[in-house]
């Protein structure tokens, strides 16, 4: 093995060279794909939008001491703001509570602790012991919005941590309703279990022991039939949130590293694991239910390129992509669904979401088994391992 080049070498000029000149070319790749899809002029704005620091909303727990809540939140209490977009059209008693700040820069800004800010650190409550509230992008609440959950579904979020859509979507539960959350990768679903514990009531979360309103698992759902292995077998999900791993160009952005690893090949991987987990999804869904499909990605390959996809390869008479005629509150229409981007929408996103509403019994046409990647491991994937979601 030959010697590692020492620093301030020759050798390690050369190769810092021609580190720089490979992001660099991959950069440029990386501008042009999404310049042809959104515009040169859009593009620009865009990526200087994402340069920016994230922005995150504030969801109140409902389950913690509501005067613990106003204690956590006193040092921002002038600056908030109630978002109007939570409402619950089945109970109103279960509609989210979720803060804003509304100057973005503001909001965006990190904490001295490099938390998100200018929200303080959640808290535990006196009485309970379980955390205040929970920070996120509030395009993500959107995407739960749009499952339309009823207090007595029961719920399935496919690809679960790091857990804040899957606390979204309990907290519009009722009694009777039950959520399971299923994470593929090992180390975020002890991640993901750690949330729910410190968020929800205690016995909420079940185990070996004792069955809870919430349950986990680990399954791959990009694996062909692999919902069959779900609690319930197919078709006895209400509702189905796939919150899919995706490219995150957002990430990217800020990790060069990363980016220096990006490819327009990749992007099209991506995609196949999403059409497989979007397929069983659809499986596991109900007639007469909903699938929520949602991304954190630019891309149409890997957004409406998806649905229309599922929908083309499916009965075209069990799968309806449904529009809702008043939008979201945040972002633009696209084919198939909704789009969240910063550039457009005060800071908030990346995030695209699509309903596909199941009407009938979901049979597979023309679908080869190619179009399933049977031999992803979700464990050795480390884009998906980020934490680059939410937090």
């Amino acid at each position: 093995m030959p010697p590692k080049a020492k620093p301030g070498s020759k050798s390690a000029a050369k190769k810092k060279a021609r580190e720089s000149a490979r992001l660099e070319a991959v950069f440029k790749l990386f501008s042009t794909f999404f310049a042809t899809q959104y515009g040169e002029e859009r593009w620009q704005k865009l990526h200087k939008a994402l340069e920016a620091e994230q922005r995150y909303a504030c969801l109140v727990n409902r389950y913690a001491d509501p005067a613990d809540v106003v204690r956590a939140l006193l040092p921002v209490a002038d600056q908030l703001s109630l978002s109007p977009y939570f409402a619950n059209r089945y109970d109103p008693a279960l509609a989210l509570r979720c803060f804003t700040i509304e100057n973005p820069a503001a909001a965006a800004a990190p904490t001295a602790s490099g938390r998100p800010g200018p929200f303080p650190p959640p808290v535990r409550d006196m009485s309970n012991n379980l955390s205040t509230y929970y920070l996120l992008d509030l395009s993500s609440l959107l995407a739960t919005q749009a499952l339309d959950v009823a207090p007595h579904h029961r719920v399935l979020d496919t690809c679960a941590s790091p857990g804040g859509k899957s606390l979204a979507i309990f907290q519009r539960l009722g009694e009777k309703g039950k959520l399971h959350v299923n994470e593929p990768n090992n180390e975020r679903r002890k991640h993901l279990r750690r949330v729910l514990d410190e968020y929800c009531p205690q016995g909420t979360v079940g185990n070996a022991d004792q069955p809870g309103r919430i349950s986990v698992s680990g399954m791959d759902l990009s694996k062909r039939r692999s919902g069959e292995d779900l609690p319930g077998g197919i078709a006895s999900f209400d509702r189905v949130l796939v919150d899919a791993p995706c490219s995150s160009e957002r990430h990217l952005i800020h990790s060069p590293a990363d980016l220096a690893q990006w490819t327009v090949t990749h992007t099209k991987t991506m995609a196949k694991r999403q059409r497989a987990i979007l397929s069983e999804a659809l499986r596991a869904c109900k007639i007469g239910g909903k699938v929520v499909y949602a991304t954190c990605s630019l891309s149409d390959a890997e957004n409406d390129s998806v649905v229309e996809w599922v929908r083309d390869k499916f009965n075209d008479a069990a799968v309806i992509i449904e529009e809702n005629p008043n939008g979201w509150g945040v972002g633009e229409k696209t084919r198939c669904g909704w789009l969240v981007l910063p550039d457009v929408s005060n800071g908030w996103g990346p995030l695209y979401f699509a309903v596909l509403h199941k009407v009938g019994n979901v049979r597979e046409t023309g679908r080869s088994r190619g179009d399933y990647n049977d031999d992803y491991d979700f464990e050795d994937d480390e884009e998906y391992n980020s934490d680059d979601f939410d937090i």
